[in-house]
């Protein structure tokens, strides 16, 4: 039986780590026919729940939900996860699946939404994620992708549209944003151009509208998150544009600026749409949340 169960865990081991084995710039889909291993090695035997005289989990364990349906199974060793685990949704849908390696330290998961689809891919370390991580809608279409070192961004963060084009790619710094942010159209064209220094942001912003990137929208500065300096605002219906110079996000000149009713619902009806844009950037990307939820050891 120890002989069964170690070959089932070398097969397990040489198919995943051929899936995971890759450049820091790509982690491809583990196939449901390459998890076969997994299904084997995990569910071989039955689980004594067995500790040692020490108190620590040995061997396999499984543990259920308060209404009886399985809510993980797999293998540990001195109380440390090891090899094939399988977690559950309480609908008896699979919710992760992960390979443990390093005395629990690291593991490679893949995790699932409820209905089946796979929300997430990526590594583990310490339960904080790190490397590379692929994010897919419930259709199984990439989405999000993200860098990670230790728990923390690191690097590039990707955001996919419906059809596959890239349409926001921000750069981060131990969590907090630090360099260019980009926003695109779905067609590919330039939607806005700025930048991050410390999770502020900082320096020349650029907005255009959709079909027009050869005349900005809005053009101006940020210092310190707050408009600073002068900035243009066109109409490209019209023609027609509105320069404002900014201190501390505040008009220069207040007397200058202090508008009609009249004018300022006409500047509203004008540049309401990208002024939201750089007022609130998140709500024009999806926040993509979800994913295995706590294990439960």
């Amino acid at each position: 039986m120890k002989l069964i169960r170690g070959i089932a865990l070398l097969i397990c081991f040489l198919i995943i780590g051929k899936a995971f084995a890759q450049v820091r710039d790509s982690i491809p889909l583990i196939v449901a026919d390459s998890l076969k291993a997994v299904y084997i090695y995990a569910d071989t035997g039955k689980a004594p729940n067995r500790t040692d005289a020490q108190g620590r989990k040995q061997g396999l364990w499984e543990k259920r939900y308060p209404n009886g349906k399985l809510r993980y199974r797999g293998h540990f060793v001195n109380d440390k996860p090891n090899a094939v685990f399988k977690y559950f949704w309480d609908n008896d849908s699979m919710q992760n699946i992960a390979v443990y390696s390093d005395n629990g330290k690291v593991a490679y998961s893949k995790m699932f939404y409820e209905n089946g689809g796979v929300f997430s891919m990526g590594k583990f370390i310490t339960e904080k994620r790190d490397s590379i991580w692929l994010f897919y809608d419930e259709g199984l279409k990439l989405i999000k992708k993200e860098q990670y070192v230790v728990g923390k961004k690191e690097g590039k963060s990707v955001v996919f549209g419906a059809d596959g084009n890239v349409i926001e790619m921000k750069t981060w710094h131990n969590d907090v944003e630090n360099g260019p942010w980009l926003q695109y159209f779905p067609d590919g064209q330039v939607k806005l151009k700025t930048a991050y220094l410390n999770g502020k942001r900082e320096g020349e912003v650029t907005l255009y509208s959709d079909g027009d990137e050869s005349v900005p929208s809005i053009q101006g500065f940020y210092r310190n998150d707050c408009k600073d300096g002068k900035w243009i605002y066109l109409d490209s219906r019209s023609g027609e544009h509105d320069t404002i110079v900014y201190k501390n996000d505040k008009p220069v000149d207040d007397a200058k600026y202090r508008l009609t009713k009249r004018r300022i619902d006409s500047l509203k009806m004008k540049y309401q749409d990208s002024q939201q844009r750089l007022d609130h950037p998140g709500n024009d990307m999806e926040n993509y949340n979800g994913g295995g939820g706590d294990d439960g050891r």
